[in-house]
């Protein structure tokens, strides 16, 4: 299906006049330590709590994710209606920036840049560096919810997941896989995932460990306080939802989801975790002709072990390895060039002190791999898509050959994923 520029400036106004609840709710959750709220040396403070409708910002500052393109934070003009429980007509984001430079923040700088949806407004510069690495310090029991200043209890959490979980039950699946998990994964205890307050202490001394190793090899990284950000943000809200996220059968949730797996699993000791051995190769030469890797498939052997071993990566460092080889392997899944997934893997490589004796894309089965990746590519441009696990998948104007070719091998590792779930009862 081709979509003109007019339909995707139409779709783009449809989105912006019609506000995400999910988020609108998540920023209930959002909490902060009285004690670090009273504390009258930061400055900001004092305005905020003449004004609290700006604390959100603050802590949304601290918390979000950077933008690729700038490594600053993206701040959209729905997210700011949310904070305000306002309709995204109603508010104008440059107006409450200009504010807060004028009012309290007068280093807060922000760029704009246009993109195929619109707009997009990132923060530069706040000045704050100081009380935001606070912020991601902020493991006090005491706490109060931003948006209302009431008190963080036990209750009230379970309320808002109540709250949650019927707002992502109304939600439209792609294809039926995707509603069978969300369906057993919604209605799982929310008991079963606050379990993880006995640990949390814990695993935050794991969370700061792992920002101090990134501050060591970047002090200026925009990701120095990803581990420890991302980790208070599950203690907001520790039972976790999923939603549709466009095009793509995969499914995203809650920042639980994007906990490293060593923190996740001090965290909840109690869980099962299943692992699908090799199954992006597997899809691939389930796809394709690649007799190379089919073969070695058939032997059940690892692909991370052959990697590591035939890269002479010392046995100690394999482990740590490891993840870097995965991200290097998918990325030429998806539509990386060798020369770049390489030259990534060896910068990731290189600053931990891993050292290798031959390159990765060396090895027979990533080139027999990449060289079937660059034909299923000029299939899907001449073809104009390709065939996912439910069906036909077309190559949309303006979308990247890359990206149809991720869709679809996703859809296939969905497939399989489903499975395991329809063998379990859904509550």
């Amino acid at each position: 299906m081709h979509v003109d520029a007019k339909e995707r400036q139409k779709r783009a106004t449809d989105i912006a006049l019609d506000p995400d609840e999910y988020y609108k709710i998540k920023l209930k959750t959002f909490s902060i330590s009285k004690t670090l709220l009273n504390k009258q040396n930061l400055r900001p403070f004092a305005f905020i709590q003449r004004n609290p409708e700006y604390l959100p910002f603050i802590i949304y500052l601290a918390r979000g994710k950077s933008c690729k393109l700038t490594g600053g934070r993206p701040f959209s003009r729905n997210m700011l209606a949310h904070m305000l429980g306002k309709h995204p007509n109603r508010v104008r984001l440059r107006e409450f920036l200009e504010k807060c430079k004028r009012e309290f923040l007068p280093e807060l700088e922000w760029t704009e840049y246009e993109y195929v949806e619109g707009w997009c407004t990132v923060i530069t510069c706040t000045g704050l560096q100081h009380l935001l690495d606070q912020i991601s310090c902020d493991i006090d029991d005491d706490r109060v919810f931003a948006l209302s200043m009431r008190k963080v209890t036990e209750r009230s959490k379970h309320q808002l997941e109540k709250e949650l979980r019927a707002l992502v039950s109304q939600k439209v699946w792609q294809v039926k896989d995707q509603a069978i998990i969300a369906m057993y994964l919604h209605n799982l205890p929310y008991n079963l995932f606050a379990e993880g307050e006995r640990h949390f202490h814990e695993t935050y001394k794991m969370a700061y460990k792992l920002d101090e190793e990134i501050k060591e090899r970047n002090p200026d990284s925009p990701q120095k306080n990803h581990h420890k950000n991302v980790l208070l943000a599950v203690r907001d809200m520790w039972k976790v939802f999923y939603s549709p996220t466009g095009k793509t059968p995969r499914m995203f949730g809650t920042d639980l989801t994007f906990l490293k797996s060593t923190i996740r699993h001090v965290l909840f000791p109690h869980w099962i975790d299943f692992d699908l051995k090799n199954c992006q190769l597997s899809i691939v030469a389930g796809l394709y002709h690649v007799p190379k890797t089919q073969e070695f498939l058939k032997t059940g052997a690892s692909i991370w072990k052959e990697l590591t071993v035939y890269m002479g990566i010392a046995e100690d460092r394999r482990a740590t390895a490891k993840e870097f080889l995965k991200q290097a392997l998918y990325s030429i899944v998806y539509g990386m060039t060798m020369t770049e997934a390489e030259r990534s893997l060896q910068d990731d490589l290189g600053c931990r002190g891993i050292w290798w004796n031959n390159d990765f894309t060396s090895h027979p089965i990533i080139r027999e791999v990449a060289r079937a990746i660059r034909r299923a590519i000029k299939d899907i441009r001449e073809q104009g898509g390709m065939k996912s696990a439910y069906g036909w998948m077309a190559l949309e104007e303006g979308e990247k050959e890359e990206t149809v070719l991720a869709n679809a091998i996703q859809s296939y590792e969905l497939s399989i994923v489903a499975a395991c779930y329809k063998l379990v009862p859904c509550g």
